[in-house]
């Protein structure tokens, strides 16, 4: 099996909790949810962070069950998706009447509005289960996302499982440099979750949508390449690529500026802080731009800054 890829954050270290401060802990991190264990106690973590206005939890739990039930449902509010990524051990989900196993890799959406149950069994030497839930806003996906995708594996290795977690070790990258800064997120944030649900979508060529999002997320030279070469990669006549990402309601443009930006921005975090700061048309060169002024207006409309203060700021 082909180990997870690392995630940037360290989880916290596991510490023993009563099985109701454990409870507590998780509730307020995740909502209403209930833990049976075979002892009194539960070694584990929940960590939170938010980037881009969206809420990423870390849970590290050793072998238990966790139930949502109705009940617990009818005492939370219920707007979010959890899309669940397993990074160690293993975990059985029962979710919308379909029986999961998640191992490392592998994802699931869940929807908080539904009962749920998480069985931590561990598994081999793994005796702590890793696991990664980020929270979507239901509001931001109705529209595009496709509910056949819930309570259903994804895979670690299918192309849908690896467009999200690149997508979302890129955001990971961002907090402690956003933190402080006066970039105004909500436009990219839109513009990650529109990728987000169209990825998700039920839409006709989706395996080609979800193609081409992954090879650009992965190679920085195609960013650069003209539409003929995806037309080509995707086996599409330019007509019918085009009408790939017509039916989702985004440009093949705005996936190529969103893309190109986000690549600017982890360029921009992982410059030295001990050094002078880098050269904004050299990192603009390097995320796939070829013209330094337009670059120059898309940051300043879509963060509100200009790129030279955020690299001056880092």
């Amino acid at each position: 099996m082909t180990p997870a890829p690392r995630w940037p954050l360290e989880s916290p270290a596991t510490q023993q909790f009563t099985v109701a401060d454990w409870n507590a802990r998780l509730k307020s991190v995740c909502g209403s949810f209930n833990t049976h264990t075979a002892r009194d106690s539960i070694r584990g973590s929940v960590s939170m962070q938010s980037i881009l206005g969206i809420d990423m939890a870390r849970i590290n739990v050793g072998p238990s069950q966790i139930v949502r039930s109705q009940q617990d449902v009818q005492r939370d509010d219920s707007t979010n998706y959890f899309l669940i990524i397993q990074r160690a051990a293993q975990a059985h989900i029962l979710h919308q009447n379909r029986s999961t196993l998640l191992e490392p890799g592998d994802m699931v959406v869940v929807d908080s509005a539904q009962q749920s149950n998480f069985t931590y069994t561990g598994s081999g030497t793994e005796r702590i289960s890793d696991q990664i839930s980020v929270h979507i806003p239901r509001r931001m996906l109705e529209g595009g996302f496709a509910r056949k995708h819930i309570g259903e594996k994804i895979p670690a290795q299918s192309d849908l499982a690896q467009c999200v977690w690149q997508q979302l070790m890129a955001l990971h990258t961002l907090p402690s440099m956003l933190q402080g800064s006066m970039l105004q997120t909500t436009h990219f944030q839109s513009l990650f979750l529109r990728t987000l649900a169209q990825i998700f979508s039920e839409h006709k060529h989706q395996e080609k949508f979800v193609k081409v999002v992954q090879s650009l997320l992965t190679n920085v030279e195609e960013s650069a390449c003209a539409v003929e070469h995806f037309a080509d990669m995707t086996c599409s006549s330019r007509r019918t690529f085009f009408r790939i990402f017509q039916e989702r309601n985004i440009s093949f443009g705005e996936l190529m500026k969103y893309i190109r930006l986000l690549r600017f921005l982890q360029l921009c975090r992982a410059a030295p802080v001990d050094a002078p700061p880098p050269s904004v048309g050299a990192m603009a060169y390097q995320a796939g731009f070829t013209d330094i002024s337009n670059f120059n207006r898309l940051f300043k409309t879509t963060f509100g800054v200009t790129p030279s203060a955020l690299v001056t700021h880092r």
